[in-house]
């Protein structure tokens, strides 16, 4: 944590003065003599930090408004105090979107095509980094196919198997069929060819669209927060995160999916071939490589039991995403 006397340097730096300190969560909130700022140290280096913060700043050129755009110094979104990099951000002030309402998932989806539409044509700085994934999500899916056949490993070699470890072993196969089917269809689906059309445009993708990232303020605008995964990206990659976040959370209730979907199609029509990459992306088992990863490869920092939940729950899900990919085939392929 940032001691008093740093935190008031650093925002001495931001040009602003320190009227009181106060944390929410991992958040150091600032109230300044200019309103409410979070401040926070930073990992990314300040090449991408300046892709990040022309992007925020092109969107709101563009009329969206409904971000936590830096505060600069000397015309940078950063400030540096014994080699660390910190950034200050509007805060925000209101509540999280909420999953379980209808009327909340209709507005992120909204929200999203208003970010998509304004995002055209974003060009970084000179100098800036160029973060883009675009063409690099069949390589992304096989490396990870390959994580599972590694885990499976693992898994085996163990001379004492923990509940997750059998488990994981008793629906390997399965996963991995699933995960193997993903990639050979998001090749089979068009998707270097979407890759191809959105290239030329310049969109961005948010990279972490979920209701945790979705601010609803107190005017009821609803604002999008933590851009740290933003780039360069194929747009429905953001509605595949959003249904699969809101709807895994109700057994892939594909009503949601309808919701968002229709809600996304009032601002931006989403395009044939798009519904086909979406599809792709939707058969990858996603939750359980994200699960499975950290219990094997990560630093297993929760209890054995929570892992063990979190892989049941993921895998009871499999048939109800079978069921969802299966009535989104025959709605939208």
């Amino acid at each position: 944590m940032i001691n008093k006397n740093e935190l008031k340097e650093i925002v001495e730096k931001f040009g602003l003065e320190t009227k009181t300190i106060f944390y929410f969560g991992t958040y150091c909130i600032i109230r300044t003599d200019r309103g409410l700022y979070s401040l926070k140290p930073v990992n990314d280096d300040k090449l991408d930090l300046l892709f990040l913060h022309g992007a925020k700043e092109h969107l709101a050129e563009r009329g969206f408004l409904f971000t936590d755009r830096y505060v600069t110094a000397g015309g940078k979104p950063y400030v540096e105090l014994n080699k660390k990099l910190y950034v200050m951000a509007r805060w925000i002030k209101g509540k999280r979107c909420n999953p379980y309402s209808f009327y909340d998932i209709e507005m992120a989806a909204k929200t999203l095509a208003y970010f998509h539409k304004s995002s055209k044509g974003y060009k970084p700085s000179e100098g800036s980094t160029w973060r883009s994934n675009l063409g690099k999500w069949p390589e992304i899916l096989l490396k990870r196919c390959e994580d599972f056949t590694y885990m499976k490993s693992l898994a085996k070699m163990k001379s004492v198997k923990k509940p997750t470890d059998i488990l994981f072993l008793q629906n390997i196969d399965t996963i991995y069929y699933m995960a193997i089917e993903a990639v050979k269809t998001l090749q089979r689906n068009g998707y270097f060819k979407q890759v191809e059309e959105e290239e030329k445009k310049c969109y961005l993708c948010h990279g972490n669209y979920n209701y945790l990232n979705i601010i609803v303020d107190d005017r009821d605008k609803y604002n999008i927060i933590n851009f740290d995964y933003c780039r360069y990206e194929l747009r429905c990659l953001d509605i595949v995160n959003l249904i699969m976040d809101f709807s895994y959370r109700t057994w892939w209730n594909f009503d949601i999916a309808l919701k968002i979907i229709e809600a996304y199609n009032c601002i931006r029509t989403i395009q044939e071939q798009e519904y086909k990459v979406m599809d792709s992306l939707f058969k990858f088992p996603h939750r359980i490589w994200k699960i499975s990863s950290e219990y094997y490869c990560g630093s297993y920092s929760l209890n054995e039991k929570i892992y063990y939940k979190g892989l049941r729950h993921a895998v009871e899900n499999i048939n109800s995403q079978i069921r969802f990919l299966d009535r989104y085939c025959r709605e939208f392929m």
